[in-house]
C-alpha cells in the first residue's frame, strides 16, 4: 500500500488511475463480504 502511495506522489496520472483501481477493489471487496453476511 505505502509503495503505491510512494510511486503515486510523483504522478498525477498515475494516483488517479490507483484511485480507479482501487476503488473498483474495494466495491468488489464489499460485495463479496455483503454477500457473506446474507
Amino acid at each position: 500500500m505505502n509503495q503505491k502511495v510512494l510511486i503515486v506522489d510523483s504522478d498525477p496520472l498515475s494516483l488517479a488511475y490507483h484511485d480507479q483501481l482501487l476503488s473498483r477493489h474495494f466495491c468488489v471487496e464489499t460485495s463479496a463480504t455483503a454477500e457473506e453476511a446474507l
